[in-house]
């Protein structure tokens, strides 16, 4: 039993001490996005291109992207490997989506009594013939 907690608490440490950081570049396009490449290991220069950017997650975004929250304060400034364009360094999530509720989702209850308040009404409303 010892050895099985040991290997957890020495698994949740070496999960938890490998933080991710990443760049991100407000006003990249119409959104802030986060890129979450470096070129090499250590390095302040990240990879541009589809795949390796994300959109960063504000104030409960929802939407059809991938997004990215940041955490902390800045860690230094970075570069876009092929682009001019410049950004800070924060300590990363991983990706996720966060798709948007859509606003029937609220009131389904309400739609689920008015059918079965018509649905009890029909039937009791039918005159059972038994042969």
């Amino acid at each position: 039993m010892k050895a099985i907690f040991s290997g957890l608490i020495i698994l949740l440490f070496s999960i938890s001490s490998n933080a991710k950081n990443g760049c991100l570049v407000r006003n990249f396009d119409p959104l802030n996005k986060v890129f979450n490449n470096p070129v090499s290991v250590g390095s302040t220069e990240y990879k541009s291109g589809n795949g390796n950017n994300f959109v960063l997650w504000e104030n409960g975004d929802c939407g059809p992207y991938i997004y990215i929250s940041i955490s902390g304060p800045s860690l230094g400034t970075c570069t876009l490997e092929g682009l001019s364009q410049t950004g800070h360094i924060y300590a990363i999530s991983d990706p996720f989506p966060y798709a948007c509720p859509v606003p029937l989702d609220d009131y389904l209850w309400i739609l689920l009594l008015f059918a079965g308040g018509i649905a009890g009404y029909v039937i009791s409303s039918r005159k059972l013939i038994y042969a």
